[in-house]
């Protein structure tokens, strides 16, 4: 549900990393209108200067850009880009492998920033429609599997736990269920702690919390709760969990009723 209407998901996606909306291209070919061409003349015209055979390739991919029309420009930007730009993507700025012209860095400086930008549209457009595309067949199984169990009367065991602690929490029944299990319960033991996540442990609160609230607390037959854990074997991350979560546990050991017993939580 927070990822909206399924036709909505690509478009948030893309605005969070920051992509122009609509046509990725259009806004590309736009782009390009900011490389002025007497600009790079300029800049062909002081590779030419230094007269490397480095700059050979970075002058060819100059005047092939000023030769291509632009509409056809958008899709030479990465070529245009090794002009001033080393294969990962860096400007190209060390001694020996750019004109020694002092004026070459601060002229290539800006139109290095901007043909980045537009190439990082492309990526990050390209990446939101791959995530896009997963989300709404993840959502679409979702709905789906939701339909199922409704249809077959059925919960699994992630409703079990959300369910149970919306019960615990329910003013009134909520009381009412706890109460009535804490006549039968006394001892509450936790095992593989490490992989418990927050509703789980809020199910154990609410259990424990009885021990010591009103006849539960009065009574003289004694009361444990036991965790067990190794935050080091913590493997069920996806399903929410929180090696973090076991500490939740040390919280028993601030009440008055705990802190005289030995070892503990």
């Amino acid at each position: 549900a927070a990822l909206g209407a399924r036709q909505s998901i690509e478009p948030a996606i893309r605005r969070a990393l920051d992509v122009p909306a609509g046509d990725v291209e259009a806004a590309i070919l736009k782009g390009c209108d900011d490389f002025d061409l007497t600009e790079l003349k300029i800049i062909a015209a002081q590779i030419r200067e230094w007269g490397s055979s480095r700059g050979t390739s970075r002058i060819e991919a100059i005047e092939q850009w000023i030769a291509t029309d632009p509409d056809g420009r958008p899709a030479m930007l990465e070529k245009l880009h090794l002009v001033w730009a080393k294969a990962d993507g860096e400007i190209n700025s060390t001694k020996g492998w750019i004109p020694k012209d002092p004026d070459y860095l601060p002229r290539v400086i800006p139109l290095h920033r901007r043909c980045a930008e537009l190439l990082g549209w492309r990526t990050r457009a390209a990446y939101a429609a791959i995530v896009g595309a997963g989300l709404r067949a993840g959502q679409a199984y979702a709905l789906a599997y939701a339909e199922a169990k409704r249809s077959a009367g059925l919960v699994d065991f992630d409703d079990l736990i959300r369910l149970t602690v919306r019960l615990l929490g329910t003013p009134g029944i909520g009381d009412w269920v706890r109460y009535k299990l804490d006549q039968s319960t006394d001892h509450i033991l936790v095992d593989e702690a490490q992989d418990t996540n927050a509703d789980q442990w809020a199910i154990v609160a609410g259990l424990a919390g009885e021990y010591f609230a009103g006849e539960g607390a009065q009574e003289s037959k004694h009361r444990t709760l036991f965790t067990v854990g190794d935050f080091k074997q913590a493997i069920f991350g996806f399903q929410g969990t929180d090696p973090e979560n076991f500490r939740a546990a040390q919280a028993f050991r601030a009440l008055p009723e705990c802190a005289a017993e030995p070892g503990g939580i």
